[in-house]
C-alpha cells in the first residue's frame, strides 16, 4: 500500500540548500530572538542560527529547565554564539515586555524576530473540546505571536508590524 504524498523526496537530514554552514544563510554578526525556542521546533531553530554563526540568540519560553536544556545544547556545539533566556508566556504582556525590555538593553538591534510560540490541544472536536484550553490555544498561537505588533513591546521601529 503506497501514502499519497505531495512530495517526491523525504529529506531526514540537512541537505545542501538549507545548510545552515552555506555562506548564503550565514546568520555572522545577527542578533536573534525566537519565542517558543526551548523545545521542539524551536530549539532546532535555535540549533539553526547558532550552526550558521550568528553572535547572540535569545530566547522566550515558559520553563526555564527547557530553557537552560537548550542554552547549554547551543554554546557547547557552538561556542562563538551567546544565548541569552527569558521565562515569559508569550501571552502575558508584561513578561514579553520586560524580556524585549531587557534583549534590548543587553544586545542592542534585533536582527531576526522569530515567532515561534504556538500551544495545540488535544485533536479533538470542537463540540467535545474544553472551551477553556481552546482559547489558550488561540492566545498562545494567534494573539500572542502578534503581541510585538502592540505597543506593549518596545520593537526597533523596523520590526514594528
Amino acid at each position: 500500500m503506497s501514502i499519497f504524498s505531495l512530495v517526491r523526496t523525504y529529506h531526514t537530514d540537512t541537505y545542501p540548500s538549507i545548510d545552515p554552514t552555506s555562506p548564503h544563510l550565514s546568520a555572522k554578526g545577527k542578533n536573534i530572538v525566537i519565542t517558543g525556542g526551548s523545545a521542539g521546533i524551536g530549539r532546532e531553530i535555535v540549533l539553526f542560527f547558532a550552526k550558521a554563526g550568528a553572535t547572540t540568540i535569545s530566547i522566550l519560553a515558559r520553563t526555564e529547565k527547557t530553557l537552560l536544556e537548550t542554552k547549554e545544547a547551543s554554546e557547547k556545539d557552538y561556542p562563538q554564539t551567546k544565548i541569552y533566556t527569558y521565562i515569559a508566556d508569550i501571552v502575558n504582556g508584561e513578561q514579553v515586555k520586560a524580556a524585549f525590555e531587557a534583549i534590548n538593553s543587553v544586545i542592542g538591534v534585533i536582527d531576526i524576530l522569530i515567532a515561534n510560540t504556538a500551544y495545540f490541544s488535544a485533536f479533538i472536536s470542537i463540540t467535545d473540546a474544553d472551551p477553556e484550553d481552546w482559547y489558550h490555544c488561540f492566545d498562545v498561537s494567534v494573539k500572542g505571536n502578534s503581541i510585538s505588533s502592540t505597543n506593549s513591546c518596545p520593537l526597533p521601529p523596523q520590526m514594528q508590524l
